[in-house]
């Protein structure tokens, strides 16, 4: 998908050498017994998304989080899930191994 997306900025005049990649991974989720919920990624998952955009050379990965209350406060999100909180800071270390070479 990374190479896909990145052809297509490219064909807009994106250059990865000047203008940075950034990432932006999925740290939330919640029970899959309703509607527009999505199930929690795992803690590899999450490292996986960061490992993706970092090896691709994304200079910068944000998590994006939300919960909506009108669901039963079922929103798994860095604050209430340590798997989520696992998640982000296993991608950041991850990341930050790929920039530090």
């Amino acid at each position: 998908l990374l190479p896909a997306m990145a052809h297509t900025l490219e064909k807009n005049g994106w250059h990865l050498a000047r203008t940075p990649l950034y990432g932006i991974g999925q740290a939330w989720g919640g029970s899959y017994e309703k509607k527009y919920y999505q199930p929690g990624l795992t803690r590899s998952e999450m490292l996986d998304q960061a490992k993706a955009f970092c090896g691709f050379g994304a200079s910068y990965v944000g998590w994006y989080a939300w919960d909506d209350s009108g669901y039963d406060a079922r929103t798994e999100t860095p604050n209430n899930s340590p798997i989520v909180s696992a998640g982000i800071a296993d991608g950041i270390n991850a990341c930050r191994q790929v920039w530090r070479q």
